[in-house]
């Protein structure tokens, strides 16, 4: 795969130093003219710039695609290890661990050590027993299948939506109290008596007063549902296109 995957995917999962990008760029460069070692280093370079599991991730490609599945599983391995306290968001994270244990699993027949062979004892020959004696094989229950969940699909945010939905209704009601406050308020001017003007003008306050409130309220709650609403939106768009870059370097080839 050329190494300008893993650049982007590194800009993608968390913005690197200057320096570390363009040791991430020329091991690009090594890595499109074939010289596989010499990419390797300059990853190791920017790792110890920018300690992104992305580049120990590249390391690992680099040797597994050299053939040294070895070596490249030393690498998922140190991924899997630093992935908990890297700065990657935790969606990010999933998305890595999944990739590098895709990886594990295609270098595992090379890197399983096969088991050493029992030493055979001489025993001593069996006992003819009759054929009633005898019970029958007990059968050996078969171990279910564990299926891999189905990736779960980016639903709408029902959170951020109620909360709009709810903070526009509570801010209209608050509107709603202010327009009566200033109907009582004109009505004030009107009435016959000192006592009457007196309650219509506490009334008219008093609404004023709840309509602020109920309104402020309605405001806070409706731009706090638009803010989650953005995030989790963002977070979507980060998924799908960390997903994209994990999925792209499985079919190149360096």
């Amino acid at each position: 795969m050329p190494t300008h995957v893993l650049v982007a995917a590194a800009l993608l999962l968390g913005s690197p130093p200057e320096d570390a990008a363009a040791h991430a760029r020329r091991a690009e460069e090594h890595a499109n003219e074939g010289a596989f070692d010499a990419a390797a280093r300059e990853l190791q370079l920017a790792y110890s710039l920018d300690p992104n599991p992305f580049y120990l991730y590249g390391l690992g490609l680099l040797a597994q695609r050299q053939g040294d599945c070895l070596t490249a599983t030393v690498f998922f391995r140190q991924v899997l290890s630093v992935l908990d306290e890297s700065s990657l968001d935790p969606q990010a994270k999933a998305t890595t661990r999944e990739a590098t244990l895709a990886q594990l699993d295609v270098c595992a027949p090379e890197t399983r050590v096969p088991a050493p062979t029992p030493p055979v004892d001489r025993a001593p020959p069996p006992v003819a027993t009759s054929p009633a004696s005898t019970p029958p094989p007990t059968p050996t229950p078969a171990s279910p299948i564990q299926e891999r969940p189905p990736a779960r699909r980016h639903a709408i945010d029902r959170v951020g939506l109620g909360m709009m939905i709810t903070g526009a209704g509570v801010t209209i009601v608050g509107g709603g109290l202010l327009a009566t406050a200033a109907v009582v308020d004109r009505k004030a001017d009107s009435q016959p008596t000192a006592q009457d003007l007196y309650e219509h003008n506490l009334r008219a306050r008093n609404l004023g007063v709840s309509g602020i409130a109920v309104a402020s309220i309605g405001g806070a709650v409706l731009i706090a549902g638009i803010i989650h609403y953005a995030v989790r939106r963002r977070r979507a768009q980060t998924h799908r296109q960390t997903r994209a870059l994990r999925l792209q370097p499985l079919s190149f080839a360096f």
